[in-house]
């Protein structure tokens, strides 16, 4: 009996042995592996990536900075408007083209002191391409659809292919703030691909793998499914900006075009990485919101701000929507700033949050008020 009890011992000790130097050897592995993002979305640092898009005139069409927050789930996007000019007023982003595109991380730096880990650009037609693989974005349209001569938008909710979706993103309001437009409808589009990919978190390691062959980027293969697990994996709280300019007009071309300053770019991106590291963007209090009854019922659209001041989120104005029988409430996103137009969604028991960002209406919430919205006694 004594020899079995030993027996036994022994075995648990052996045992233990082998699940100690399997766990270490498994540690050391994982360690191993790592890839250089992985080890910083496992600190606190921010990480820089720049993002780019370039038309088929090798024209620059989008330049976005994103600082991720890995331990806070924060990304915060901070964009160039490609009609931005430097110290050289000739020289205009936008007309930099794909070969000069890493001079805008130098400038970044500049007035940033952020370092630039790593960029990723896109071409417009892979992008096209990528959206119909995912089979096409639902998007969502106002009371101000831009009229296009290749679609027929409706307000309301469309589903666009990837064609449609470059077709609305190159559409130019002809209102004197049409650069202004030009990143509300980038915004727009970034955040709802952002939700489309975060709620087919299955999609096709194949299809990540296509992308990553499309694009230029200094991520491997590796590192661009931790991105992207990084993104779907969780709740991303979401905050944006943009570098300011003086607006011009260019003598010879009578083009517009934004002057930057170097003393204002420095102190808009010191407030804007200070608001995103706060609580700034959490906080709804800060929040301006509109509240639009798309019902018959009189008096709904007050009774949704009444419910969203007792929750201490400031409600500007109540007014009646460009639309009735509406079915669902919609809280729409104005301002890319996603915590403010979630908190509220979860306030009213709303389910949908889509984002049309329209800056120049001064809000970071809409929302719609739709018959399914239930005044409780």
């Amino acid at each position: 009996m004594k020899d079995l009890k030993k027996k036994q011992k022994i075995f648990v000790l052996v045992l233990s042995g082998f699940v100690l130097i399997f766990s270490i050897g498994l540690f050391v592995y994982k360690q191993a592996t790592k890839t250089k993002l992985d080890k910083r979305l496992s600190q606190n640092k921010p990480i820089t990536i720049f993002l780019s898009s370039v038309g088929s005139d090798d024209k620059i069409s989008l330049s976005v900075f994103a600082i991720l927050l890995p331990k806070e789930k924060k990304c915060g996007l901070y964009f160039i408007n490609p009609l931005s000019s430097f110290d050289d007023k000739n020289d205009i982003v936008e007309s930099r083209g794909s070969s000069k595109i890493h001079s805008l991380s130098k400038e970044f730096t500049h007035f940033s002191n952020l370092p630039v880990h790593y960029f990723l650009q896109v071409k417009e037609k892979d992008l096209e391409d990528f959206v119909d693989i995912m089979g096409g974005i639902s998007f969502y349209f106002d009371d101000k659809p831009i009229p296009s001569t290749l679609f027929l938008w409706e307000k309301g909710e469309e589903n666009l292919s990837g064609e449609a979706v470059s077709e609305y993103l190159k559409l130019k309001d002809q209102s004197p703030l049409h650069y202004v437009d030009r990143m509300n409808k980038q915004l727009s589009m970034m955040l709802t691909v952002y939700d489309r990919l975060s709620k087919s978190k299955d999609l096709p390691k194949e299809w990540i793998k296509s992308f990553f062959l499309r694009v230029k980027t200094d991520l491997s293969p590796l590192e661009l499914f931790s991105l992207y697990d990084f993104f779907v994996s969780s709740h991303i709280i979401f905050s944006t900006s943009e570098l300011p300019g003086e607006l011009m007009t260019d003598k010879k071309t009578k083009e517009p075009f934004l002057f930057v300053k170097e003393d204002t770019a420095k102190i808009s991106f010191t407030n804007f990485e200070k608001n995103m590291r706060s609580d700034y963007f959490l906080d709804g209090e800060k929040a301006r919101t509109e509240v639009l009854n798309a019902t018959d019922v009189p008096g709904l659209a007050r009774r949704v701000k009444s419910i969203l001041n007792d929750k201490r989120l400031k409600v500007l104005s109540v007014e009646n929507a460009w639309i009735t029988n509406q079915k669902k409430t919609i809280v729409i996103d104005r301002s890319g700033n996603t915590e403010y137009s979630y908190k509220i969604a979860e306030t009213l028991n709303s389910k949908k949050v889509v984002h049309l960002i329209r800056k120049e209406l001064g809000l970071d919430t809409t929302v719609i008020v739709g018959e399914d919205f239930e005044i409780k006694p």
